[in-house]
């Protein structure tokens, strides 16, 4: 369909992303990264439902706008906000540290050690989310609307 993408996955016991795109409706497909563990889905009250998240690579201008957005989202259900920061030349890396300092307890870095590429740091933070649902926002994109994961 026009506006959405498709993930491919062979087994149907593998983790499901929803995606919001599309006319804001949540469509969820199968999704694995070969060689990778796959995070594992919510299993208790105080375990996220969604993970949100954020992957940046010289997002200088952009990263702080994007966090903010998704630190603003209201939900009746608990989020935890994960940014895989790809070693950015410019200050990404400054500014998501200094987001993390801020809101320890809503926002998780994985920081690279070295740069890895967008699949692998998709994957990799994919890997570490602990939500049912999973919800990807590029470093710079943002929300405008403070329930978007809500709906």
């Amino acid at each position: 369909a026009s506006g959405s993408r498709v993930f491919q996955g062979e087994d149907p016991n593998e983790r499901r992303l929803p995606l919001t795109w599309n006319r804001g409706r949540a469509y969820a497909r199968p999704l694995s990264c070969p060689g990778y563990a796959n995070g594992h889905a919510a299993d208790s009250m105080n375990d996220p439902k969604v993970s949100v998240c954020i992957l940046t690579y010289n997002h200088e201008k952009y990263i702080a706008q994007a966090v903010e957005s998704a630190l603003q989202q209201r939900t009746t259900f608990p989020v935890e906000i994960l940014i895989g920061e790809d070693c950015s030349t410019d200050r990404t890396r400054d500014i998501v540290a200094e987001l993390g300092r801020r809101h320890p307890d809503r926002v998780g870095l994985h920081l690279a050690e070295k740069n890895q590429g967008g699949g692998r740091n998709f994957c990799n933070l994919f890997a570490q989310s602990r939500g049912q649902y999973v919800i990807i926002l590029e470093g710079d994109d943002y929300w405008t609307a403070p329930h978007k994961q809500q709906t």
